[in-house]
């Protein structure tokens, strides 16, 4: 059943909204429809070691190019704000190690108001796996967030 959520906009324009959850905390959806395979980020990334990111508020926001990788990359822009979901993500990311970029792209067709999810690759292990990511739609008659 659908439930209404509050949430409070941080940040919009053409193709993106940040939006601040109660239940989920930040999260991106889609501002327009994409296609599958449509780069939605190209941005620079710095890495550092994980051990080094899990002492810090960082631990929140990096992804990794494997599960045994000892080393994380935390990418510039909306999407270190992007949700993770081991089953049900919308978005992948590729790294081009020579110019230091992380490229994210569609896996599939993305409606206006779908959150958009990616898997952060962590080793499951080592990281409590966030619950189940509910799809979000943006309910633009209302003007309202509903959970699916």
């Amino acid at each position: 059943h659908m439930e209404k959520s509050m949430y409070k906009v941080i940040f919009q324009n053409h193709d993106f909204i940040l939006l601040k959850t109660e239940q989920k905390g930040l999260c991106v959806v889609a501002a327009r429809n994409f296609k599958i395979n449509e780069t939605l980020f190209l941005v620079p990334y710095i890495q550092e070691y994980i051990e080094n990111l899990n002492k810090t508020q960082l631990k929140h926001y990096y992804i990794v190019d494997d599960a045994n990788s000892l080393i994380g990359y935390i990418a510039f822009g909306l999407c270190s704000f992007l949700s993770h979901c081991k089953t049900k993500q919308n978005v992948n990311y590729d790294f081009d190690y020579d110019n230091f970029l992380v490229r994210f792209y569609t896996t599939e067709d993305i409606e206006k108001g779908q959150e958009l999810i990616i898997d952060y690759r962590y080793n499951e292990t080592e990281k409590i796996e966030f619950e189940e990511q509910a799809t979000i739609f943006l309910a633009l008659n209302t003007g309202g967030i509903y959970a699916s």
